[in-house]
């Protein structure tokens, strides 16, 4: 489970959902298609409504809702969890926010987010933690 800190966004089936947790409940600010700039949904974070609603509201969209649910419960963070199982999993996130992940072969091996559509390096960490710290930013 997330923390309330910060916003995420979750895309399935050609749509994005911009989402937080505020006061216990998730809540959805922003659901719009991918290829256009015209939102469904539109809210600030306090008036947002959550995700039972919008499962109500849009049954078409359940795909998405399902993908939100999963990203809200997925644990970003397990300690049981193999390090190869880590960097697939923060290489995942890393690509659904745009970036690309790689690491420097030669030491320190640093770890650095490209962006995904030129390759201009963005951000460079030594761990895994500190480049998801910046990806919660």
């Amino acid at each position: 489970m997330r923390g309330e800190t910060s916003a995420h966004e979750t895309r399935a089936d050609g749509w994005s959902a911009t989402w937080q947790l505020h006061h216990g409940r998730l809540r959805i600010t922003l659901v719009r298609r991918v290829s256009e700039n015209e939102p469904l949904l539109s809210s600030p974070l306090a008036t947002a409504p959550d995700l039972t609603v919008l499962r109500e509201r849009h049954p078409e969209l359940s795909r998405l809702w399902d993908e939100v649910r999963a990203d809200f419960w997925r644990p970003t963070r397990t300690a049981a969890a193999s390090p190869a199982a880590r960097i697939q999993q923060v290489t995942l996130r890393s690509r659904r926010a745009g970036y690309r992940m790689v690491r420097q072969p030669q030491p320190p091996r640093l770890w650095t987010l490209l962006d995904a559509d030129d390759g201009m390096p963005l951000h460079t960490a030594r761990t895994l933690d500190q480049l998801e710290q910046w990806l919660d930013e």
